[in-house]
């Protein structure tokens, strides 16, 4: 065969090739052809598995050392360096124990093995979901090894005594780094990332769109609503689905959508609704001294925030001082933004959560009718479909149970997806919204004895939906 692109203007070698193509036997022809057809058929990996799984290795072997001859770049789509460090890492897992290996042991391990690629090797046992079929590199999509990828990393989240382990091994594959990363350094990634994207006027974060979730439901699920799963199944030693770095990238998108809808809303009304906002800040410093819960620690409220509670200012004062969050995020210093410091819990010990929703849950119909009714919103970073797998820490639910057995108060689970792209904070989106209300609610979606049950190790996990 020859390259079809290189014959220039002369008809022969195109009428060469496409009889070539026609002389194939039909597996082979069919495949080729395929590339060509504007309709399903163009779906090349549905063609091989119209192959027997014990030549379908001898058809990609074939089919990517002719690639050069055909109208598509079959191999483009999985980085093959990628595909390369994930074997170095099987090959470690088959002979380390995750359970109790840290991140010492396997950077040993790893540098002592190197790997190979083909095309036509089956995948590693990590990245198998049909342990009947052996699927091969060639047949798989990179939004096929994302996912998979992150199954895996779970289940070693689910199995490994060191929580730095999933996220060290997901660096490596990524990026070839040995290095494991600090909380503020992850944090930091967000933010730079965050800032990045906000500088692109044409770019909108997908966190800030309206549409309906996923499961095409209402955001907000009361855990009493029927038709809403949301249900929680827990597991002993079972963990989530985030590794270091997604649950930054998580709650920065969510407080950029926290931010940005609380901006709408004072901006309808800049200086009485700002006026308003700063009485109902100051009044949960007041309502904390009577409660066993706190929004911020008190030097936190006593040393960052009360100074920032001015009233009575001009239209012009609270767009300059408070609504340029924007600018802050630009500069990857959203830290330094004064409305963000009054909402941010994240890096405080002891609340059990990472934001404060001035205007509670989030709504499928926007801002337009929400008012002032702060909840305390723990962002969860979660796959992309359910059942969504979360933790949460043992202080995490006492503080939630606080909570909701005050009147008038809930606790909310907010879940958030972050794929894996090079915008990944701005892509993040907002799954579900589980409202806790009440001690029943907590109860039906973690019984008192599994908290018991798992209380000894710290954290609780479940899976929801």
């Amino acid at each position: 065969m020859f390259n079809i692109n290189d014959s220039n203007s002369d008809p022969e070698p195109i009428v060469e090739y496409v009889r070539t193509v026609q002389s194939l036997p039909d597996p082979y022809r069919r495949l080729v052809e395929g590339l060509y057809v504007d309709t399903l058929d163009r779906d090349w990996r549905t063609l091989l598995q119209r192959f027997e799984r014990d030549r379908v290795g001898r058809v990609i072997e074939w089919w990517v050392t002719n690639e050069r001859f055909l109208p598509a770049d079959l191999t483009a789509d999985i980085d093959r360096t990628k595909a390369r460090r994930l074997v170095e890492v099987s090959k470690v897992n088959n002979a380390l124990s995750i359970a109790s290996a840290d991140p010492i042991d396997w950077k040993t391990e790893v540098d002592s093995v190197t790997a190979n690629v083909q095309w036509q090797d089956v995948v590693p046992a990590e990245l198998q979901i049909d342990s009947s079929t052996d699927t091969r590199w060639l047949e798989l999509s990179s939004t096929s090894f994302e996912d998979r990828l992150s199954l895996w990393l779970d289940r070693i989240q689910n199995e490994a005594s060191n929580d730095d382990l999933p996220a060290f091994l997901e660096e490596y594959i990524r990026t070839g780094s040995l290095q494991t990363k600090t909380d503020r350094e992850f944090r930091a990634d967000s933010m730079s990332r965050a800032g990045d994207v906000s500088k692109d006027a044409e770019r909108d974060f997908s966190i800030l769109q309206t549409s309906s979730s996923s499961g095409g439901s209402s955001r907000k699920s009361s855990i009493q609503e029927k038709g809403q799963n949301v249900s929680g199944s827990v597991h002993q030693d079972s963990g989530g689905y985030p590794t270091k770095g997604r649950g930054e990238d998580a709650e920065i998108a969510t407080a950029i959508k926290i931010l940005d809808d609380l901006t709408e809303w004072i901006k309808r009304d800049p200086e009485t609704h700002y006026d308003r906002f700063v009485e109902h800040i100051y009044s949960l410093y007041e309502e904390q001294s009577e409660r066993d819960y706190a929004w911020h620690k008190s030097d936190v409220w006593e040393e960052q925030i009360l100074d920032l509670l001015e009233s009575s200012l001009t239209a012009d004062d609270i767009e300059a001082r408070f609504l340029s969050w924007r600018t802050d995020l630009e500069q990857g210093s959203l830290d330094d933004s004064s409305l963000f410091r009054m909402l941010d819990v994240s890096q405080e010990d002891g609340p059990g959560f990472d934001m404060i929703d001035p205007l509670g849950p989030t709504r499928q119909d926007g801002t337009a009718d929400r008012e002032l009714t702060s909840s305390p919103i723990e962002v969860k970073a979660v796959g992309r479909d359910p059942p969504y797998s979360i933790r949460l820490t043992t202080n995490e639910y006492q503080q939630c149970l606080k909570f909701v057995t005050t009147p008038g108060r809930d606790y909310v689970l907010r879940l958030v997806y972050v794929p894996e792209s090079d915008n990944r904070v701005a892509n993040a989106t907002l799954q579900q919204d589980i409202v806790l209300e009440s001690k029943a609610d907590l109860r039906e979606l973690i019984p008192l004895r599994e908290f018991e049950r798992n209380v000894r190790q710290g954290t609780i996990s479940l899976d929801i939906g």
